[in-house]
This record gives structure tokens, C-alpha cells and sequence, in this order.
């Protein structure tokens, strides 16, 4: 029921199979069959561009607009969404919806989430 987020979010745990609970019966066979193949199961709208971007061991931040990820350092670097605002020339609504964004991409939900996220990819080493 939560659909792209909580797929992207359980991939990251390293959950090798999720289905929604709207799925039909056989799906869920199938992704049975999947995972003890050793295989991960997404049953997803874009499940697939998940699992692949996981799989290729991919830089989560990798899916991030160049926007977004600017955003995301300023971010990291503790500034306001006011202060982010003023240096780029953008509303501060602009950049919650920037930040909001930025955390259904990665699945996360809240500031812990990301930083955790940053730290174990190594996005806090070039600070």
C-alpha cells in the first residue's frame, strides 16, 4: 500500500522481497519463488529501476536532480531552509518542497535518516 517509498526504503534494510497487499495471489508466489532463488522481488509500479539501482551497488544519491542535491549538501552543512533560500535565490517553501522530495527519493523520513544514509556512502567524508 505505500508503494515506490517504502520499496526504495525496505531495499536499503535489505529486505529481498516486496509486494503490495493489493497484489494479486500469484504475485506473491512469484516473489516467493524469487527471493528463495536468491533473487530480489519488487512488486512495484518501477520496481525494477529500484532493484537495478540497488543491485549495481549504486549511489542512492545518484537518483537526486542536481538541484536536489545541492540542496542536500546545504542540508548537511546545517543551513536553515531560509538560509538556503537567500543563498540560491529560491523561496523557502521552494526548498522544503526541494527537501521533501529529497527524502521520498531516498527513503528516508526525517533528518536522522539522511544523515545516516550520508555517512554510511560517504557523502559526509568530502565536508
Amino acid at each position: 500500500m505505500y508503494g515506490y517509498d517504502m520499496a526504495s526504503r525496505v531495499l536499503q534494510l535489505g529486505v529481498k522481497g516486496y509486494v503490495n497487499k493489493s497484489s494479486a495471489s500469484r504475485t506473491l508466489s512469484k516473489a516467493v519463488q524469487a527471493v528463495v532463488k536468491g533473487k530480489v522481488f519488487i512488486d512495484d509500479n518501477g520496481g525494477q529501476s529500484i532493484i537495478d539501482h540497488f543491485q549495481r551497488g549504486a549511489n542512492p544519491f545518484d537518483i537526486l536532480s542536481n538541484r536536489e542535491f545541492e540542496v542536500l549538501m546545504f542540508i548537511l552543512h546545517e543551513k536553515s531552509a531560509g538560509e538556503i533560500a537567500e543563498i540560491i535565490c529560491l523561496s523557502p517553501k521552494t526548498i522544503h518542497a526541494h527537501k521533501d522530495h529529497i527524502y521520498k527519493k531516498l527513503g528516508v523520513s526525517n533528518m536522522v535518516g539522511l544523515t545516516r544514509l550520508a555517512v554510511s556512502h560517504g557523502l559526509l567524508d568530502s565536508m
